[in-house]
């Protein structure tokens, strides 16, 4: 009989003492559950951040410019920004805006400044199977060369005096296209029709990890 006894003592001690530990740390355990809640909170938190900021992306758009088959021009431009994760958000753009302020003479001793360079705005959206939906609106304007233009110091001047004024080129696109991380998408070619010299617009969308 006390060999059976023994082991039923043992077990009604356990079952006392069990909820008592149990009860002396209620503190310890509260915390814990609090940790793992506030945990959960900071993930779900992160993942919404995530969600609204978008991926980084750097984009590379290149202007080539050839006289036949021969390159003699090629102008590259990097932008760097969030691609959005919905098309909710699809209304912000990275802009990029570079170049000078050319001369052009308006008449006697007046002077007018023309802005000539490159103008680039783009925005994106990642789509669910890793590809991006890319918009770009790219304007583009150079000095090409000079032209003699005849200006006259006097309305009875007979001998107006020439002066050389600059002939500006001008490209402009507006294209929407969906790529890969990576990929090199060759989207417009133009020609210009006096001069008759093609320019290709390259542009690659890279993921910054």
């Amino acid at each position: 009989m006390r060999k059976m006894i023994m082991p039923i003592l043992f077990l009604a001690t356990a079952g006392v003492f069990q909820p008592v530990s149990q009860a002396q740390n209620p503190d310890k355990a509260a915390a814990e559950e609090n940790a793992k809640k506030q945990d959960k909170i900071a993930a779900e938190e992160s993942a919404r951040k995530q969600n609204r900021m978008g991926s980084p992306v750097k984009l590379q758009i290149v202007f080539a410019e050839y006289e036949g088959e021969k390159k003699v021009k090629s102008l590259p431009y990097t932008i760097s920004f969030d691609a959005m994760r919905s098309p909710d958000m699809f209304n912000q753009w990275a802009k990029m805006r570079t170049g000078s302020r050319v001369p052009v003479s308006t008449g006697k001793d007046q002077m007018t400044y023309i802005d000539v360079g490159t103008s680039i705005d783009s925005r994106a959206v990642r789509i669910d199977d890793g590809r991006y939906s890319v918009q770009l609106n790219i304007e583009r304007s150079w000095v090409e060369s000079e032209v003699a233009v005849p200006q006259k110091a006097y309305p009875s001047d007979p001998n107006p005096c020439p002066s050389k004024e600059p002939v500006i080129r001008q490209f402009k696109s507006e294209f929407n296209n969906t790529v890969r991380d990576g990929e090199i998408v060759e989207s417009t070619l133009a020609t210009d029709p006096l001069t008759g010299k093609v320019t290709k617009v390259q542009f690659t969308l890279t993921a910054v990890k």
